[in-house]
């Protein structure tokens, strides 16, 4: 999903939902990482920076921590706050109104998926034993982009890989 020129990823669409859900509409990095479950700090802190240059969150250092580098701190504005309240991003919800918000979470669904995918196929070109199983979860993505596409009438050809892994 885009928004205002920057691309937002699941991570970075959980970590707005995470910051809605604070009573402050606060989270530092280590606190957004726990929350998330996202084993690199550096993730987490692009994911705060994102909502930075989206202008969902201002951005400053977290005083409170006692480390050496403080971590980064992100603090909804209202635009964000706004935006959180809008867009479908709880992945547990069962209360999803229209078709759009369906599709919107399809959409948000698949990209992450996708982009667990890549990580995946790096990881498993360094241990080729696994890429049957990274062929048959790509044809299962597909499965459910034809799904989606004939249930919703989506146009979702974005999210299918460019190249086809070699077989």
């Amino acid at each position: 999903m885009d928004y205002n020129g920057v691309t937002l990823d699941g991570d970075s669409l959980r970590a707005i939902d995470a910051l809605h859900r604070q009573d402050d509409h606060r989270l530092n990095t280590s606190e957004l990482r726990t929350l998330l479950g996202i084993e690199s700090n550096d993730r987490a802190r692009r994911r705060i920076v994102k909502l930075g240059d989206a202008g969902l969150a201002d951005i400053d250092v977290d005083d409170r921590a006692d480390t050496p580098i403080p971590p980064k701190r992100a603090t909804l504005t209202d635009d964000g706050v706004q935006k959180a309240k809008e867009w479908d991003l709880d992945p547990d919800s069962t209360n999803i109104r229209s078709p759009e918000d369906r599709l919107q979470r399809v959409e948000r669904r698949l990209t992450d998926i996708n982009e667990r995918l890549d990580e995946i196929e790096a990881a498993a070109n360094k241990n080729t034993e696994r890429i049957p199983g990274l062929l048959e979860t790509r044809r299962l993505v597909a499965t459910l982009n034809d799904y989606t596409v004939k249930e919703f009438d989506a146009d979702l050809g974005a999210y299918y890989p460019t190249e086809s892994p070699s077989e």
